[in-house]
């Protein structure tokens, strides 16, 4: 992050009291009180609104929160009002790398190394850019230039890069070289979260490596932050869960899982599936036949996480007519920029139901121009955001000849999956077993009513089907996207392309079954996940839920 500046004053501002809140918000985050740090920034905005100092720190803050979206809106605020400040300038694109936004960080980037060609900072930030955008050549590149300047004046700290290496090498499937440079890294910063998780999870774990002391090292140290702490109980869950000792990887796998996160709003999310079904009916459609993009590029993978979404991406992608980009959040920034209501809302609803086709065609234009710098040129792109299982109305509205893809996985296997991954707080569903499988019930019920009422094509694909019989799946989805049957989707672990997603490592591997049934290593403790998965969510709904 950037050092805070001197801002361009209003006349009715008071320099001196500015530059003391601004000293009180620096020594308020040193003494580890952000709360205090925004009070200051927040008084410094009552006198000038447009303060970049104060904007830029509200944003810093708004990401040590993990609320991006926020803080995208108050660096671009901040840069708005200092547009040449190149601190300003790579904060603003940090905000948007973790928001998603990879390829929108990129001119920022640009413009603040035009201005500051050595500024660190922006370099490593281009070097995250790269990688989320598909370019891990480019990365390795930046790397390598910063490598360079090693004991200059304000250089990159080489452990910094080691962990930018190995991430970047992990992202491309290079896991044994990233995993050596994962424990560098742990020698030196035990407890880094990044460094723990990927040597939990580039490859299986052995009783001949040591990397279950160094997770150990990081759980005794008694000032770990709550997300280092959850992450390292999910690194030691799953290396246990290599080895077989399942009941002691479960005990990990529920500590991880007691990290206090926000509570899910089950009422919230019952509102939306109960609206979503009410508005988009075939009649809905059928008004509207007109409104989307014509367009068949468009490709939705969708599904509960860790449902064979990657599988299936990388399969597709191995097709020389075929993109696969990742998980895309431009579909749900659309429909909020087009909705701008609460997400379930009466109001929401009412707003979907009366765009007009212009906002609709405005939208559906915005996403393809994504696709056109992401696709490579390719006549299908595959967006695989699981969760866009939610919005599929809004989908079928932008692009009714696109084509879906919905993963399907035993509800057993791919709930207890979920409980001992490491997901965003926007996943907390997942934190608790009765709410996962009350969540996977609501999903059915969802997933049934868009099979009825669509008019897009939906392919249902089984995961126990894929590693069963990979030739028939893989022809199946192909035909699905309308094209000639090639024979590299069967050769898809060795489909050279940056993969983003916990399963990285899993899908560099040739097609494997010990996925098929896993819930059963812990079936003695999933009651409360059974109980999740025998409610009747329209007996829920009808009891006022939703």
């Amino acid at each position: 992050m950037s050092r805070e500046r001197h801002s361009v004053l209003s006349p009715s501002a008071s320099p001196s009291r500015r530059g003391g809140l601004l000293d009180q918000a620096r020594a308020h985050l040193r003494a580890g009180d952000p709360g205090a740090a925004e009070s200051c920034y927040r008084q410094i905005l009552r006198e000038d609104p447009h303060d970049p100092n104060a904007l830029n720190g509200l944003g810093n803050l708004a990401v040590k929160a993990r609320r991006y979206e926020a803080a995208v809106d108050l660096h671009r605020h901040a840069v708005k009002a200092a547009p040449k400040d190149a601190g300003l300038l790579t904060d603003l694109a940090n905000s948007l790398i973790l928001a998603g936004e990879p390829q929108s960080a990129l001119p920022h980037l640009r413009k603040a190394l035009d201005r500051s060609p050595r500024l660190t900072p922006a370099l490593l930030n281009l070097v995250r850019a790269y990688r989320d955008v598909d370019e891990p050549e480019r990365a390795l590149a930046t790397l390598d230039k910063l490598a360079a300047a090693s004991g200059r004046d304000g250089a990159a700290d080489p452990v910094d890069l080691d962990l930018e290496r190995a991430l970047t090498l992990a992202r491309t499937g290079q896991f044994i070289e990233a995993i050596a440079l994962f424990r560098s890294v742990l020698k030196i910063r035990p407890t880094d979260a990044r460094a723990i998780d990927g040597v939990a999870t580039c490859r299986r774990a052995t009783d001949a490596d040591n990397d279950l002391a160094a997770v150990e090292i990081a759980l005794a140290d008694p000032g770990l932050a709550p997300l280092q702490r959850a992450v390292a109980h999910r690194a030691m869950g799953k290396m246990l869960d290599d080895l077989g000792r399942f009941d002691d990887a479960f005990a990990h796998f529920r500590q991880a899982n007691d990290v206090p996160a926000t509570p899910f709003d089950m009422r919230q999310h019952a509102a939306l599936v109960a609206g979503s079904m009410r508005l988009f009916t075939p009649a809905f459609f059928a008004q509207r036949a007109e409104f989307g993009d014509p367009s068949e590029q468009p490709v939705f993978v969708v599904g509960l996480p860790r449902s064979g979404t990657t599988l299936v991406e990388q399969i597709l992608a191995s097709h020389p007519d075929v993109a696969g980009v990742g998980e895309l959040p431009d579909i749900e920034r659309t429909l909020r920029e087009a909705v701008p209501q609460p997400w379930g809302s009466d109001a929401f609803f009412a707003g979907l139901r009366d765009l007009p086709a212009e906002a609709v065609r405005r939208q559906a234009k915005r996403y393809l121009s994504t696709l056109a710098r992401r696709g490579k040129g390719r006549a299908r792109v595959v967006d695989k955001m699981p969760h866009n299982f939610l919005v599929l109305g809004w989908i079928a509205l932008l692009f009714p000849k696109a084509r879906v893809i919905h993963c399907v996985r035993d509800p057993m296997d791919v709930c207890v999956s979920c409980y001992c991954q490491h997901f965003s707080e926007a996943h907390s569903y997942s934190n608790d077993l009765r709410t996962l499988g009350q969540y996977h019930r609501f999903y059915e019920l969802l997933m049934q009513h868009w099979a009825g009422a669509l008019p897009v094509a939906i392919l249902d694909v089984r995961y126990e089907d894929v590693v069963r019989d990979l030739d028939q799946a893989a022809r199946r989805m192909v035909a699905h996207l309308g094209l000639q049957w090639h024979e590299a989707c069967l050769a898809f672990q060795h489909t050279r392309r940056v993969v983003q997603t916990p399963s990285q490592w899993q899908v560099r591997q040739p097609i494997y079954d010990s996925s098929v049934g896993r819930w059963r290593r812990y079936e003695r403790h999933l009651g409360p996940l059974v109980d999740g998965l025998r409610c009747d969510p329209r007996r829920m709904l009808a009891s006022g839920l939703g």
